[in-house]
C-alpha cells in the first residue's frame, strides 16, 4: 500500500503447533545491512508488500528488499511519475501519460507494452493479467484487459457510464466492473458482469449505493453495501449474503479460502468487529475490539490489526494468538504469508525486528 514513511519490521511469532498457544514478541534483533538505506529513502519513497519483503518506489526507481532490509534488485523505470499496482508476487508499472505498461516478476520485465494514453488507473492480478481504465474523447469509461504477455484480449467503452473500478476473476475469464450509470438522467450504481473471452455482458446488477466497496474472492465478486456483504457469481447471481446487524464494513480483504472484513458498529462508539468468512459465506470466527482499529491486513486466513500502540495477530477463528507493541502513530500494517511478520508504517524512519 502506498504510504511515505518509516518502516518498523516486526517478526511477530512462528505459530505453535498447539492450537490456542499465545506468544509474546520480545528480544531486539539488529536490523542488519540495508537498514540505513531504507531509513534514508522512506521519506520520499512509497512502500509496498512484496513476496517475503517489500518494495520502495519514488515514481521512477523501484527497489526490492527482503525481510532483513537487504536490497535484492533495483529497476529504473525510465519514466518519472509512474504508478504501481502490486500483488504479493506481481508488479505492474504504468505511466498515465505515455500509456507504457510493464509487468515485473522477480526483478525481471516479463512484458512491456503500450495501452491507451490517459490511463486513470490499472490493477494486476496474481497471474499477471492487467485491467486498465482510461479515458478518451466521446467516452466516459473505457476498460481494457491484457494478458501476462501484454496482449489485449478485451475492451469495453461506455458513453454514459463511469467505470469506478474493475476486477478480474481468478480464472482470468470474467471481468467485474463497478460503474456509475447516468443513462436515464439519474445516477445509479451498478455492477457489470462480463465474459472476457467472448466480449459479452452477462448481467448488470444495481447496487444499493453508488460505488460500494468491492473485492474478488476466488471467482466470486464481493460487494459491501449499506446492509450486508453480498457474494455474486460470474453470471451476476447472488450466492450468499452476510448481514451487518448494525454496522458497515470499513475494510475487506481476501486471502486463500478466507474473506475477512472489519465492521464498525454504528450503535457503539469505538466498537469494531473482525469477521472471517468461508467461500460459502459461513462465519469462521469473529473478534470484537472496543478500541478503534486503525490498520488491518490478512494473510492465509490470519489477520493483523493495529489498535492504539499494539498490533494483534488473530487466527482464523478470531482468537488473538500473538501481539507486539508499536508506535501509536502507525497508520498501516502489512502481514506476510510465510513467517508471520508484520511491517508497520509510521511517521519516521526506524526499523526493528522482533523475535520470539
Amino acid at each position: 500500500m502506498k504510504k511515505r514513511t518509516r518502516i518498523i519490521l516486526f517478526a511477530l511469532v512462528i505459530l505453535a503447533a498447539a492450537a490456542g498457544a499465545v506468544f509474546f514478541a520480545v528480544n531486539f534483533v539488529p536490523a542488519g545491512e540495508g537498514a540505513s538505506i531504507i531509513n534514508e529513502r522512506l521519506g520520499e519513497y512509497d512502500t509496498y508488500k512484496y513476496k517475503d519483503g517489500f518494495l520502495t518506489f519514488n515514481g521512477r526507481i523501484l527497489s526490492a528488499y527482503d525481510y532483513k532490509a537487504e536490497e535484492k534488485w533495483v529497476i529504473d523505470t525510465e519514466e518519472n511519475s509512474s504508478s504501481l499496482s502490486v500483488t504479493e508476487d506481481m508488479i505492474l508499472v504504468y505511466s498515465k501519460d505515455s500509456g507504457r505498461v510493464r509487468l515485473i516478476d522477480g526483478g525481471k520485465v516479463r512484458a512491456d507494452y503500450y495501452s491507451d494514453k490517459n490511463i486513470r488507473s490499472a490493477a494486476v492480478n496474481p497471474s499477471g493479467y492487467a485491467v486498465i481504465l482510461s479515458s478518451d474523447s466521446g467516452y466516459k469509461g473505457q476498460c481494457s484487459v491484457y494478458t501476462d504477455k501484454g496482449e489485449r484480449v478485451s475492451r469495453y467503452s461506455y458513453g454514459k457510464k463511469y467505470i469506478v473500478a474493475a476486477f478480474l476473476a481468478d480464472d482470468n475469464k470474467s471481468l467485474f466492473m463497478n460503474v456509475i450509470d447516468e443513462s436515464e438522467n439519474m445516477f445509479k450504481g451498478k455492477i457489470v458482469f462480463s465474459d472476457i473471452k467472448k466480449g459479452e455482458i452477462k448481467a448488470e446488477v444495481e447496487t444499493e449505493g453508488i460505488a460500494p466497496f468491492t473485492a474478488v474472492f476466488k471467482n466470486t465478486l464481493i460487494v459491501s453495501d449499506d446492509t450486508a456483504l453480498r457474494a455474486y457469481s460470474k453470471n451476476g447471481t447472488e450466492k450468499w449474503n452476510f448481514l451487518y446487524e448494525g454496522g458497515r464494513a470499513e475494510f475487506i480483504k481476501c486471502s486463500g479460502n478466507t474473506l475477512t472484513a472489519v465492521i464498525k458498529d454504528s450503535s457503539a462508539i469505538g466498537s469494531t468487529k473482525v469477521v472471517s468468512l468461508s467461500t460459502s459465506g459461513r462465519l469462521k470466527g469473529a473478534y470484537l475490539s472496543e478500541i478503534p482499529i486503525d490498520a488491518f491486513d490478512i494473510s492465509r486466513g490470519y489477520s493483523a490489526i493495529k489498535t492504539g500502540n499494539e498490533i494483534k495477530l488473530l487466527n482464523r477463528h478470531g482468537k488473538a494468538v500473538a501481539f507486539t507493541e508499536c508506535d501509536a502513530n502507525t497508520y498501516d500494517i502489512l502481514l506476510y504469508k510465510n513467517k508471520n511478520r508484520v511491517l508497520a508504517l509510521s511517521g519516521s524512519a526506524e526499523m526493528k525486528i522482533f523475535g520470539r
